[in-house]
């Protein structure tokens, strides 16, 4: 296809030319894992080949681990670390195994032990004399694909990326031994595990621990870098949709100022060189790299500030009276944004990182137009408070006034289908059980009940619903008559008072709506 050559072009544009290949190495991780996430992991081989070993090992932090769902914590996924190492190996044998010595050891294994055991090769030694007569059979051959590599057999447990990991074994025997053995030893521990090996066990006694352990160590690295782990996100925003907006204004949110403690910023930071700016540029000119977010500090006036008028009102006040706290202002938007970013869903799946970053700059307006009136003004407030407030707002009068609204439409709701009405009975007490426990997100498959009656109803309450909850066309956008047909991937964030109203009134007419 045309734009797959073009994609191609790009890179190696990028990889031939000297003076831009040479800043490869400078670039953050993130712009290079970007690069990867947009033109896919096979096209990328000769740009990696220009990374340096702590490039790749924070590219692995990003892209080896991935969540079962929404807000859940990232597991190492082996499968992807394979598909790593055929890149690597269409690059060269030699060079994979010269990469694959870089890398952290028990990654390494945590990506090989799924696909292969290792054992020495004289375990499958026979212990008798065998006679003259009888045949010397190859060792391991019954027991299926197989290969001997520097005095051990490695047996596969899967066929894919086989003979990706038998070139790079081969490789790292021949050039890099002591690699080699180490990776060897390190499998073969997974591989016997205590365990007597009769092919019918495929589980690892001692992989929980190394998975425990890997995870550990990329928390850790992540955590100096400033990102949040899953369950440090789900904290934050499980408190700031508790907040109180009737008591006194409550202290700064203390996971964030633990995390403001941990990091090292602002006068430390260090100009990007020209050089690699440009190369930057040149990436995302080109389409290697997606268009960069918006961002949220003062500028011209335009829609986005048009959609957020009390955000942009109040960053405007910091640039002009407290210029120096434009950087921590910036600092939050980034904690915030990741914060929804591995802790929270949209529409039941994850967020994408420009959802993440409209979202935060949404719920900011909503707390600033929501601002309790005996708290000090907002604009002493950091915007970590200020989201805190507009979070809070949302579960309080969307989520959960939805949630107790649709519970009264079920009450009064009498439908002659007695299935369809025995569902509509477990749907109430499935949605109030999830009212009571502050979480009617969990509900929304439940919810399906109610598109029998009218499916864009259906549609607009699993919106507001949702953990963060947003609103379909019907809701903020309703005509003069019924709304028949609507798109459920078009959404708006709730940013404004007007949008809460809006949704008061959707919600507190379901009972004729489903009737009608």
């Amino acid at each position: 296809m045309p734009e797959d050559r073009d994609r191609h072009d790009v890179l190696v544009r990028i990889t031939d030319t000297p003076q831009l290949a040479r800043v490869v190495p400078l670039l953050p991780p993130e712009i290079l894992h970007a690069v990867i996430t947009q033109h896919g992991l096979q096209d990328c081989g000769e740009l990696l080949a220009l990374t340096t070993a702590e490039q790749l090992s924070a590219i692995f932090d990003l892209d080896l681990w991935k969540a079962t769902r929404p807000g859940a914590d990232e597991q190492f996924d082996p499968a992807r670390f394979c598909e790593w190492l055929e890149v690597l190996v269409d690059l060269g044998p030699q060079v994979a195994a010269r990469r694959v010595a870089q890398m952290d050891s028990a990654l390494v294994v945590a990506g090989l032990a799924p696909q292969v055991r290792v054992f020495d090769i004289g375990v499958f030694e026979p212990t008798e004399e065998r006679s003259s007569a009888e045949p010397v059979l190859n060792p391991g051959r019954e027991l299926g694909l197989h290969a001997e590599i520097g005095g051990y057999v490695v047996l596969a447990r899967r066929s894919d990326a086989w003979e990706a990991i038998v070139e790079v074994l081969v490789a790292l025997d021949t050039h890099e031994p002591t690699t080699f053995h180490r990776l060897m030893r390190g499998c073969r521990t997974l591989s016997s595990a205590g365990r007597e090996f009769d092919g019918l066990d495929d589980l690892l006694a001692d992989g929980e621990q190394v998975r425990f352990d890997l995870s550990e160590s990329r928390a850790q690295r992540r955590e100096r870098l400033g990102f949040l782990s899953p369950e440090q996100a789900r904290a934050f925003l499980a408190s700031a949709r508790s907040l109180s907006l009737t008591s006194e204004s409550p202290r700064q949110d203390p996971l964030f100022a633990e995390h403001a403690r941990s990091q090292t910023t602002g006068d430390q930071a260090v100009e990007t060189p020209v050089a690699t700016a440009r190369a930057i540029e040149v990436f995302r000119d080109a389409g290697a790299l997606p268009n960069a977010p918006r961002p949220l500090l003062v500028g011209k006036t335009d829609e986005a500030s048009h959609s957020n008028g009390s955000l942009h009102q109040y960053l405007r006040h910091v640039a002009e009276n407290t210029p120096h706290e434009l950087p921590s202002r910036n600092h939050e938007l980034a904690f915030l944004s990741n914060a929804l970013l591995t802790g929270s869903s949209v529409r039941s799946r994850g967020f994408t990182r420009q959802e993440a970053v409209d979202a935060v700059a949404a719920t900011c307006n909503l707390g600033l137009e929501c601002w309790p009136p005996q708290w000090p003004a907002s604009s002493t407030s950091d915007l970590i408070g200020v989201f805190r407030v507009g979070w809070a707002v949302l579960h309080r009068d969307v989520s959960m006034l939805a949630a107790a609204r649709v519970v009264e439409a079920l009450d009064a709701l009498q439908i002659g289908d007695q299935e369809l009405q025995f569902a509509l009975r477990v749907l109430r007490r499935e949605v109030h059980r999830e009212m009571q426990a502050g979480t009617p997100w969990h509900a929304c498959e439940r919810l399906e009940a109610l598109s029998p009656l009218d499916l864009p109803v259906w549609a607009a309450l699993t919106a507001l619903f949702d953990e963060c909850p947003v609103m379909l066309a019907n809701v903020w956008a309703p005509g003069d008559g019924p709304t028949l047909t609507i798109n459920p991937s078009t959404f708006h964030f709730v940013s404004e008072r007007r949008h809460v109203a809006a949704i008061r009134d959707f919600v507190g007419s379901l009972a004729e709506r489903l009737t009608g």
